[in-house]
């Protein structure tokens, strides 16, 4: 087994000041923001509160079983995880799966994620 290094651990890790996690939250994103929909995901968000952006990931019940929508969850966690330097700063952002997001290979979905993510730094955000 390869053992991390704690400088390593850490960099993987995706603390709670990152997260949006009250229900509150999610709803003010899904009330107030914009919205840029792609193949595999819904991307919405709103100016943040705090100078952090923060993510949530959502998916419906229409997206499948508990394990579906689990993996679809995991799925993008380790996308933005792998990628989080990308992530614009300063903003709320919600990631609703969609069913294209299971049915293409990771290498496609990350694509697309990070297409949706290319918008904010090409300064397309409205």
């Amino acid at each position: 087994m390869i053992s991390i290094g704690m400088e390593k651990r850490a960099d993987l890790s995706w603390p709670k000041k990152w997260r949006l996690r009250k229900s509150q939250d999610f709803r003010l994103v899904y009330n107030l923001g914009r919205r840029q929909v792609c193949r595999c995901i819904v991307l919405v968000w709103v100016p943040g509160v705090e100078r952090k952006t923060r993510v949530g990931l959502a998916a419906a019940r229409s997206l499948g079983t508990h394990v579906q929508r689990n993996r679809a969850r995991r799925r993008l966690r380790e996308i933005l995880r792998r990628h989080k330097e990308r992530l614009p700063g300063g903003l709320d952002m919600v990631f609703i799966a969609r069913p294209a997001l299971l049915e293409v290979s990771f290498e496609v979905a990350c694509r697309e994620v990070l297409g949706a993510l290319a918008h904010f730094s090409e300064g397309k955000m409205g």
